[in-house]
């Protein structure tokens, strides 16, 4: 005899949850850990300590990997549910979230990593926007 397995049949509608819930949850991973490290919750200090040791831009290209994963994931979690809606993200979502992320970025680790940040996260919006051109 032989059992016979049945297979849970996925609709678009599933992909798009578990993208949604995949791009949030690593954009709050993110901005979770740039949270830690402002607040200065052990065992962030000592290892900013020790990447700041080893070169004063280190920790600044740390904190704006932090800041730039946050914008990115956020965006693709905007693009994804904008896109379950039936619409397509506008210039306003992405530019929002632009500014969201250099308010915290400003909020958090000061202007110096605000500005690098800016300045990749608008690499990012040049990137996204010929992306989509081709598409």
């Amino acid at each position: 005899m032989s059992k016979v397995r049945s297979r849970k049949k996925y609709s678009i509608g599933d992909n798009f949850y578990l993208s949604m819930i995949i791009s949030l949850a690593i954009s709050i991973i993110f901005l979770s850990l740039g949270i830690l490290i402002w607040a200065k919750y052990p065992p962030f200090p000592d290892f900013m300590q020790a990447v700041n040791n080893v070169h004063e831009l280190l920790g600044m290209t740390i904190e704006s990997i932090l800041i730039v994963g946050f914008y990115f994931f956020m965006v693709v979690f905007v693009a994804i549910l904008r896109e379950y809606l039936g619409e397509v993200a506008g210039w306003t979502e992405i530019i929002t979230v632009y500014v969201v992320a250099l308010i915290i970025a400003y909020a958090l680790f000061g202007p110096e990593v605000t500005a690098i940040s800016g300045i990749v996260n608008v690499f990012l919006i040049f990137y996204f926007y010929y992306l989509q051109e081709e598409s």
